[in-house]
């Protein structure tokens, strides 16, 4: 059974939310896919939000990022909100899995599975606030929690700061963790928190050093940037008429506009920008080549072991 038995750390205020999660999947403890995709961009009639999950890694024989990407995308109508979202997503997985095959039925009861959810919700005046939501389901269980932050939560103080699962990132690690993101660049606070998941991955083998980073800015900057952090630069071979040659690249996640589908995707090349129907414009950074003139491709997905 393939599990992503990974580390997600979410930092969120009233400014900038900020999600950083690693990207290995693991089989028996042993690294299985070190460039699996966790993360879903999904913008909904009111907001939009980044989701990223640990658990199973696939739903059937469907990675579970595509899975949820799939229902989100597809079976979700185009203009329900934020929040219907959320509830019929929680239903969904549910479902599948109360109709899952005997043996994956029990794999799902057994094991931890968990979705870390940060974004902005506007309302038709055009006031935002910024959303803390989670769903979880404990090992033993085949149902869901939903549980969200109280409305004006950002009210109470200047930032919150979580890690999905907690087991592998304990409360005393996270308030270190906090006092060093006091008065600290969005820049610098993407790289403190990767840096963390990575001195993580050093001693829990299960949790991969290889980041991807997703920072949403409020509905009046409209603006979400995504960044592959990797310990070292990732690298693909690209055929050209003549030769093959390898380039660094990038890796970028699901992303649900209105208007856009776009699936996890290798890149290389400065300049990225994803446009929709909708209010937000996607960032996606790149190594740049400058023999490349750009490389945009669809990422090669792992089949269930």
């Amino acid at each position: 059974m393939s599990a992503l038995v990974t580390l997600i750390l979410s930092y969120a205020s009233k400014d900038i939310l900020i999600q950083v999660s690693d990207r290995l999947v693991t089989r028996a403890s042993a690294p299985y896919d070190a460039l699996a995709n966790k993360c879903v961009i999904y913008s909904a009639a009111d907001g939009i939000l980044a989701v990223a999950y640990t658990g199973l890694a696939y739903i059937g024989q469907q990675p579970t990022d595509d899975w949820i990407a799939d229902f989100l995308g597809r079976q979700v109508p185009g203009r329900t909100k934020l929040g219907r979202s959320l509830l019929l997503l929680k239903d969904a997985l549910e479902h599948a899995f109360s109709n899952a095959s005997s043996e994956s039925k029990r794999k799902w009861r057994g094991g931890l599975f968990e979705t870390s959810i940060v974004g902005w919700q506007w309302d038709p005046r055009g006031r935002a606030r910024p959303i803390v939501a989670w769903m979880s389901k404990a090992p033993g269980s085949e149902a869901f929690e939903f549980g969200y932050l109280p409305r004006w939560w950002f009210l109470e103080g200047t930032y919150r700061l979580f890690a999905c699962p907690g087991a592998h990132y304990p409360l005393g690690q996270l308030r270190t963790l906090a006092n060093k993101l006091t008065l600290t660049s969005v820049d610098e606070a993407e790289a403190i928190i990767a840096n963390a998941i990575g001195e993580v991955s050093i001693r829990v083998p299960q949790v991969g050093p290889n980041c991807m980073s997703i920072t949403l800015y409020p509905p009046n900057t409209a603006r979400v940037n995504v960044r592959y952090l990797p310990t070292s630069h990732a690298s693909a071979d690209v055929s050209f008429a003549s030769s093959v040659r390898r380039v660094a690249v990038a890796f970028s996640p699901w992303i649900l506009m209105p208007g856009l589908t776009m699936p996890p995707s290798v890149l290389s090349g400065s300049g990225w920008e994803v446009h929709s129907a909708g209010p937000y414009t996607v960032y996606l950074d790149a190594p740049d080549d400058p023999s490349l003139a750009g490389l945009l491709s669809s990422q090669p997905r792992h089949p269930p072991p």
